[in-house]
C-alpha cells in the first residue's frame, strides 16, 4: 500500500546564516584570539622576571680596621647604606662614656620577624628573618653573633684609644718637660749675662 502524500504541508527551507553574522563571529574570534595573545605576550616579561633568580645584596661592615659581619639589604634600603649607618652608630657608641657593652641585650619580635639588639632602651642593630635565611642561621643566632662582635670591637676600640691617649700624654709630658728645662737654661743664661753686665758697669764707676 502506497503512502498517501500529505497535502498542505510545505517543506521548511534550511536556515542559512547571514553573511554579516558570519563576519561578526569571525571578527569576534580574531579579537578574542588577539586579545589572549597580547595578554600572554604582556605577561611573558613578568613570568621571566619571576623565574629569574635575583642575587641578594650584602655588604661587609668594617669598623676600626676590622671586618665584623655582613649586612643584607632590607626593604628599599641598600646594604651599603645600612653599613654606613652602622659605622656612624658604632663610632658614636664607642666614644660615649655612657655606653657599656655589658648592657647589650637581644629581643625577638615574632610578629615582625626580627631580632633586635638593644643597650637598655637604645636600639643598636637588627637581624631580619630574610637576612637570617640568607646567612643560614636563625634570626636570634644572627642577632647574638652581631651583638658579640659589636661588644668586642667597641672594647678593643676603647683599649686602643686609651693606649694611644697614654702614649700621646707621655710624649706631651716629655716634650713639655724638655721645653721647661730649655726655658730654665735660657733664663739662667740671660740672668747671668745681666748680672755680669751690672758688675762691669759698677766696676767702671
Amino acid at each position: 500500500m502506497n503512502p498517501v502524500p500529505v497535502t498542505g504541508q510545505k517543506k521548511k527551507p534550511a536556515v542559512e546564516s547571514h553573511p554579516a553574522a558570519r563576519i561578526s563571529n569571525v571578527v569576534f574570534s580574531l579579537w578574542l584570539a588577539l586579545g589572549m595573545g597580547l595578554s600572554a605576550y604582556a605577561e611573558e616579561p613578568a613570568v621571566a622576571a619571576a623565574d629569574k633568580t635575583i642575587e641578594p645584596e650584602t655588604a661587609m661592615l668594617v669598623f676600626h680596621g676590622e671586618e665584623l659581619f655582613e649586612i643584607g639589604s632590607v626593604a628599599d634600603v641598600p646594604a651599603e647604606q645600612n653599613v654606613e649607618m652602622m659605622q656612624r652608630r658604632l663610632k658614636r657608641l664607642a666614644q660615649s662614656p655612657l655606653f657599656r657593652t655589658d648592657n647589650l641585650r637581644v629581643r625577638d619580635d615574632a610578629e615582625m620577624k626580627v631580632a633586635l639588639v638593644f643597650s637598655g632602651d637604645d636600639f643598636i642593630c637588627a637581624a631580619w628573618e630574610q637576612e637570617a635565611v640568607l646567612f643560614g642561621k636563625t634570626r636570634m643566632e644572627l642577632a647574638e653573633e652581631r651583638m658579640a662582635a659589636i661588644a668586642e670591637i667597641i672594647n678593643k676600640y676603647r683599649r686602643d684609644y686609651d693606649a694611644r691617649s697614654l702614649i700621646k700624654g707621655g710624649i706631651f709630658a716629655v716634650v713639655a718637660t724638655a721645653v721647661f728645662w730649655v726655658l730654665i737654661l735660657l733664663i739662667s743664661k740671660v740672668r747671668e749675662k745681666e748680672i755680669a753686665f751690672v758688675e762691669r758697669h759698677l766696676e767702671g764707676k
